[in-house]
């Protein structure tokens, strides 16, 4: 097998890897074993082919990593969201004692139960309670009692 199918092949690999995880990331790999596939007739050695491949890959990858944020998230409010960051501001019931010098708390949403500390480490807030969830780190949910209506 000649040199340049082993590039084709691995620009392929990694075109099919792009489509199973999409991220802008396989592509730039791809299309550098492209590049390096259609000059490797050269014979060019196999050292620097693969240099040229490195090079190349890194240079797509930080430029359009550059053109991405210039040019689509311009600002942090245009930043892609977590999943998480959607809970933000939900009220939730405390389904145990928020208690954050005991360390315990837990609430749950959408099915899943996830562990629960106060925005006030000396505030604790009872099991029953309606809370409003003002950050999350990690799998813990930063809350706070909800004020009551009256």
């Amino acid at each position: 097998m000649q040199l340049w199918m082993v590039w084709l092949a691995l620009a392929l690999l990694f075109f099919i890897l792009e489509i199973i995880f999409p991220a802008f990331f396989f592509m730039w790999f791809g299309v550098s074993a492209a590049i390096v596939a259609l000059i490797a007739p050269l014979h060019l050695n196999i050292y620097l082919q693969f240099a040229i491949f490195a090079v190349l890959a890194s240079v797509f990858a930080i430029l359009s990593r550059t053109i991405f944020n210039k040019y689509f998230y311009k600002n942090s409010d245009k930043l892609p969201k977590t999943n998480v960051e959607k809970y933000i501001g939900k009220t939730l019931i405390a389904l145990e004692d928020i208690n954050n010098i005991k360390g315990t708390g837990k609430v749950k949403i959408d099915g899943v139960l996830w562990n629960a500390r106060s925005i006030d480490d000396n505030n604790v807030i009872k099991k029953g309670r309606e809370v409003i969830v003002e950050k999350v780190e990690g799998v813990t949910f930063y809350v706070k009692e909800k004020e009551k209506e009256e």
